[in-house]
């Protein structure tokens, strides 16, 4: 009897760590607090609005170039986390000819949302962003980028939208429930088993559907076609190791590139390699989009 009772407790002590595990995972944890915009850095910008497929309200920037310009960058920020945080980082491109266009994903900074899903439900976000833009600047020539989660929505969204001539990739991963079980482990030791086969049984109930299908590298690389890819890597990351970046660039079906920032934690790319980040961006974008 003392046995059963110990089994029972060991089977409800895993359920109730992944289905918190789980919980978690869709509604981004502690959130990353915006303290960084265009208005404190003097630089200017039009505040913008606009709503998912789904009827969630996005809040986001423009930053046009400063000089006219028919180059426009569309970036997706990371789990947890806010334009602001992407922006900080990325700023100096208006200076280099580039319209710059930053948003919130649902669920962070300042659109609305109940849960986000580590890419899968912020597929949805992105596409309607790329249709403002569109729908603003119609001749514009447009690039994408992503880091850490928002990689895999901007890798996503190359396969969607055609009309997106590169992208800068930073801190990627190659699957969506890769992604989650490194985060788990990083940030709350939870190990891979028993825990995250149920923590993504609990995650696909929640949304209703396998978020593999929509968001991971993995399954639609081969859907990609012939795309400038340039993977940030952090040399330090623990948690997007850089071999994942390796694993994806090897997977395109045109060359792209890799490079391994030293000493770079997770998404702490910019603050390691200072002017060498903004020039390898900067040289990036301009050489893939004209």
């Amino acid at each position: 009897m003392e046995a059963l009772i110990g089994v029972s407790a060991v089977i409800l002590f895993v359920l109730m760590i992944s289905y918190t595990a789980a919980a978690v995972a869709l509604n981004g944890g502690k959130h990353i607090p915006m303290t960084v915009s265009p208005e404190l850095l003097g630089i200017k910008y039009e505040p913008v609005s606009f709503n998912s497929a789904d009827g969630i309200a996005l809040k986001g920037w423009f930053v046009p170039a400063s000089a006219a310009s028919a180059k426009t960058i569309i970036f997706c920020h990371g789990w947890g986390a806010n334009k602001g945080e992407v922006f900080k980082n990325t700023s100096f491109l208006h200076k280099e000819g580039f319209n710059l266009f930053y948003f919130d994903f649902r669920c962070c900074g300042e659109s609305s949302g109940k849960m986000l899903s580590v890419g899968a439900l912020e597929a949805r976000d992105l596409d309607a962003a790329v249709s403002f833009v569109k729908a603003r600047r119609p001749d514009d020539n447009l690039a994408i980028y992503g880091v850490s989660m928002g990689s895999m929505v901007a890798f996503a969204g190359l396969t969607r939208h055609p009309e997106l001539r590169a992208a800068v990739l930073e801190c990627p991963f190659w699957s969506h429930d890769d992604a989650l079980a490194r985060y788990a482990w990083a940030k709350f030791s939870i190990p891979y088993y028993p825990f995250m086969p149920l923590v993504f049984f609990f995650v696909r109930q929640r949304l209703g559907f396998d978020p593999e299908d929509v968001t991971s590298p993995a399954r639609l690389a081969s859907k990609l076609k012939a795309v400038p890819i340039l993977a940030v890597c952090g040399e330090n990351d623990l948690i997007a190791v850089p071999a994942l970046g390796r694993a994806l660039v090897k997977n395109l079906p045109r060359a792209g590139e890799v490079w391994v920032v030293p000493g770079a934690a997770h998404a702490k790319c910019a603050e390691a390699a200072g002017q060498a980040y903004q020039d390898k961006l900067a040289g990036f974008f301009s050489e893939h989009v004209s």
